[in-house]
């Protein structure tokens, strides 16, 4: 397997993880709309098996495809399970009558709104400079401090 089948390979395993993961939240729903929160599932693969194999590693398993393939199938399992014998989440309905317009806007209501896009904004911009500046201590953390944790 080449590095770009490799890559999508991986992704879409995460990404079944992630949706074996949401399907307590996504049953009953149209295909198409299960199909928009593709994105949502990797992220929540990725999460997911990330946490749990490094939940696993202190343990002293090595960590590997098996460790993966079993991490991966549980987290299926559960989720899966979880959406078969968990009672059908409560969704929003839809009225199917007339819409009678949109709520009328205040003021306070728009300027909050504004300062708090503001404000998400900038934590993102903090998060990407900060994501930057410290990748070399985040690659000295995985590659030197976790295997020394582990002969701990």
């Amino acid at each position: 397997m080449g590095l770009v089948a490799g890559v999508v390979a991986f992704n879409a395993v995460l990404t079944a993880v992630g949706y074996a993961l949401l399907y307590p939240a996504l049953r009953g729903r149209r295909p198409l709309v299960c199909c928009s929160y593709a994105g949502v599932a990797l992220l929540v693969g990725v999460g997911a098996v990330g946490v749990a194999l490094c939940l696993v590693a202190p343990t002293g398993v090595r960590i590997g495809f098996t460790a993966f393939a079993v991490t991966t199938a549980a987290l299926a399992g559960t989720g899966l399970a979880a959406g078969l014998l968990l009672p059908e989440l409560a969704r929003a309905r839809v009225d199917a009558g007339p819409r009678t317009g949109t709520p009328p806007s205040t003021v306070v209501g728009d300027a909050a709104v504004t300062i708090a896009a503001f404000a998400l904004i900038a934590i993102l911009g903090f998060a990407l400079i900060g994501g930057f500046r410290s990748s070399p201590w985040l690659d000295d953390t995985w590659y030197f401090w976790l295997p020394k944790g582990r002969a701990l």
